[in-house]
């Protein structure tokens, strides 16, 4: 072999070597990481991890205010969300559900019931 060959052919597998970790290093991104426009009963989780996601809904405190048009006709109390650690479970397997390879721009909304196991998938 001369030496433009080696030389192309370094050239050539090192370029394969760096789409290799990269896709490898956005596999790993995209199945630890929720879709940039997922929610989770209304609230958004979007680029966060499964525990991220279940630590921020664990701290949701819904506000219960009422509007109609942009004038308020009922403020209600604040409550919590709902969420709790036995919800985690729940979390983690959207988290595996909404898993795309490349990051999906389509919003989609999934509904936990707190009363259930229940997971309801439904687009925007």
């Amino acid at each position: 072999m001369d030496k433009s060959t080696k030389k192309l052919q370094i050239v050539l597998w090192s370029i394969v070597a760096a789409l290799v970790v990269g896709l490898g290093c956005m596999w790993y991104y995209q199945a630890h990481h929720f879709n940039k426009n997922v929610t989770i009963n209304g609230i958004s989780v979007g680029k966060m991890t499964a525990k991220d996601a279940a630590d921020h809904l664990k701290n949701v405190t819904l506000d219960n205010t009422v509007y109609v048009g942009n004038d308020v006709i009922y403020r209600g109390k604040k409550t919590s969300a709902g969420f709790s650690s036995k919800d985690d479970g729940k979390i983690e397997t959207i988290l595996k559900k909404q898993f795309t390879f490349v990051p999906s721009p389509i919003q989609k909304n999934y509904e936990v019931a707190q009363a259930t196991s229940a997971i309801i998938e439904r687009r925007n």
